[in-house]
């Protein structure tokens, strides 16, 4: 809130991503030591959040290519199990065909064995 932070009020960001903060300048007196160690530790806290920052940038990338890739790979399974059917369709097909015509052939056999005799 704009109390907690001293009368400045923090952007808004996505859950998740941290915004580098604006760079305000706050007049303190101290020894140079001081200000070069203020400095440093300011350094550190930024490249810190930069780090974060750029993880959490590469991670939501590979989980865009994650989600791509298993798009992909589900469309494919999908393919391949329209092609089984219909080959699985057509061997039945097949079976049921030779199986009539062996059929047709036992009656045609009995038909012709009963009329010679």
């Amino acid at each position: 809130t704009a109390a907690s932070t001293g009368g400045i009020a923090a952007p808004p960001q996505a859950p998740g991503l941290y915004v580098l903060p604006t760079h305000t300048t706050v007049d303190i007196q101290g020894t140079e030591e001081e200000h070069a160690a203020a400095v440093r530790m300011q350094r550190i806290q930024r490249g810190k959040a930069a780090r974060s920052q750029v993880d959490l940038l590469r991670r939501q990338k590979g989980a865009e290519a994650e989600a791509a890739v298993r798009a992909q790979n589900n469309a494919a399974v999908e393919i391949q199990s329209v092609n089984r059917s219909e080959a699985a369709r057509a061997r039945v097909a097949n079976i049921e065909e030779e199986r009539d015509a062996a059929e047709e052939a036992t009656v045609a056999a009995a038909a012709a064995a009963a009329a010679a005799a």
